[in-house]
């Protein structure tokens, strides 16, 4: 069928669906006697129906000789923010556009390329959210540990000088006598000296390595929460290359389109 045959039938389609209904209304209108009144109101419808017809009809026959049909065209109009590109675009999407079926079909394609979907943006979310709660509670544990060893090391350290202190008070108070005698023995602070000293050393080395398996597991972690981190940074990044694909991309932001 050539193209003014088809438009053509538009206008003899609205013509006779405005015909029919008006048609309707008259038939029903006309079942109404006996009350004058209401038989004056529907003779006035009547009236006003009858001019609709020919003042839609020749609406029609107007439109029909002056309207070009080489291409038919819809426009929306409106203010800023009223919702026109929403509209089109939910056209589009509904009515099967062959451009926008086209962008669909190369959005699914490059989030497949890119191994991006929304199960595995929310498992990264979530594996980040409980990196960041774990290293944190980490760091914690780290620094009570550190408080606490360094608080017990401290009091042997105290004991250890309170030991060398009371040696040198009593062999200040010891007579010549006996200055001499413990030339070759020992006071028993003296003997249990190298065993606290050795404890000491040996305190502060479990500690040094308590702590240290404590850094390491932070760092671990922390480690790990960066790679996650740089992960979705480069989600984020492939994400750029979707959004010219994705659906309402040709909606507004609200603001006015005079503004750059």
């Amino acid at each position: 069928m050539s193209t003014t045959n088809t438009t053509n039938l538009v206008y003899e389609q609205v013509t006779a669906m405005v015909d029919k209904s008006i048609a309707v209304v008259l038939t029903k209108a006309s079942d109404a006697k006996g009350n004058l009144d209401l038989e004056g109101a529907i003779s006035t419808s009547k009236a006003l129906l009858e001019r609709f017809r020919e003042k839609t009809n020749q609406d029609i026959q107007e439109l029909q000789e002056l309207s070009e049909w080489d291409t038919f065209t819809i426009a929306f109009y409106g203010e800023t923010n009223a919702g026109k590109s929403t509209l089109i675009e939910a056209v589009r999407i509904l009515m099967g556009d062959s451009e926008k079926l086209a962008t669909q079909q190369k959005f699914k394609e490059l989030a497949k390329e890119l191994r991006i979907d929304p199960q595995s943006l929310a498992a990264l979310d979530e594996s980040i959210h409980q990196l960041e709660s774990r290293l944190s509670e980490s760091q914690r544990d780290a620094e009570t540990l550190k408080e606490k060893l360094q608080g017990l090391e401290v009091q042997q350290s105290v004991q250890l000088e309170e030991i060398k202190t009371t040696i040198e008070q009593k062999r200040r108070s010891l007579s010549v006598w006996q200055r001499l005698v413990f030339l070759f023995k020992k006071l028993d602070e003296e003997k249990n000296l190298p065993a606290r000293e050795l404890k000491l050393v040996q305190f502060r080395a479990r500690n040094k390595a308590n702590l240290d398996a404590v850094a390491a597991e932070t760092f671990k972690l922390s480690q790990e929460l960066n790679a996650r981190r740089s992960e979705r940074a480069q989600v984020e990044s492939a994400l750029t290359q979707l959004v010219p694909l994705q659906d309402g991309n040709i909606i507004g932001n609200g603001r006015s389109e005079s503004l750059s």
